[in-house]
């Protein structure tokens, strides 16, 4: 259910005994993984191995972006969403060379004259049902990718972070709103600190500190 949560399909699986089959597919939503709090950088570093990826913790909408046929945009809580998101849409066109991929991000407001991302309360104006076109041209969003769970054909879930990491810098490279997440790989915690620092000045809400062998744990804490 993590993975494919469509129940016609789990009971044509659990009938069928083919469990083991079981990955993502384009056009359904895949349970986001989401973070476990730490207290400091020293802990995080040790349950991290000694090295970690740090990212930083945006402060905006958790979006799915499914490329294939069409192309559709579900929330942190697995609803369509795609009408919402017009300059989401057309960027997915114009931006991303693949026939699949389905990609986990955050999408928050930016000022385009300036670049400066802008304050959540300004991005969940784009949570809306009517007036979304003059929204989303008063209010553009740029969508910054974290990870790539599945790329034409193949899943990723189980790769390990670096080798889907490669893959986004790859897909993504002369992407405009379509981006990478900075990150940078730290093994001392005195870096991480810093870059923490660094972010909440920035007004994000923090960091994201991933292992560079883990894999996405679809539904996990």
């Amino acid at each position: 259910y993590n993975i494919r949560p469509d129940l016609g399909f789990i009971a044509k699986a659990v009938k069928e005994n083919k469990f083991l089959s079981v990955k993502p597919v384009v056009g359904t939503p895949i349970l986001v993984m989401r973070a476990e709090r730490l207290k400091n950088a020293d802990e995080i570093v040790e349950k991290m191995g000694g090295s970690a990826a740090v990212e930083p913790k945006i402060d905006g909408l958790r979006t799915q972006l499914h490329v294939g046929k069409e192309i559709r945009i579900y929330s942190r809580g697995l609803e369509n969403v795609t009408a919402m998101y017009p300059d989401l849409v057309a960027a997915a066109k114009q931006e991303l060379d693949c026939k699949e991929v389905i990609l986990d991000g955050e999408s928050i407001a930016f000022d385009p004259k300036t670049g400066k991302y802008l304050q959540f309360q300004e991005t969940v104006q784009r949570k809306r049902k009517y007036d979304v076109q003059s929204f989303s041209e008063s209010v553009p969003l740029r969508l910054i990718i974290f990870d790539c769970l599945y790329l034409n054909g193949e899943s990723l879930l189980n790769k390990p972070y670096l080798d889907r990491r490669a893959v986004i810098e790859k897909l993504l490279k002369n992407g405009k709103i379509l981006v990478p997440a900075r990150m940078t790989i730290v093994d001392k915690p005195e870096e991480l600190k810093n870059i923490f620092d660094t972010e909440i000045k920035n007004g994000q809400e923090g960091i994201m500190a991933k292992k560079l062998d883990g894999v996405y744990q679809a539904g996990a804490r």
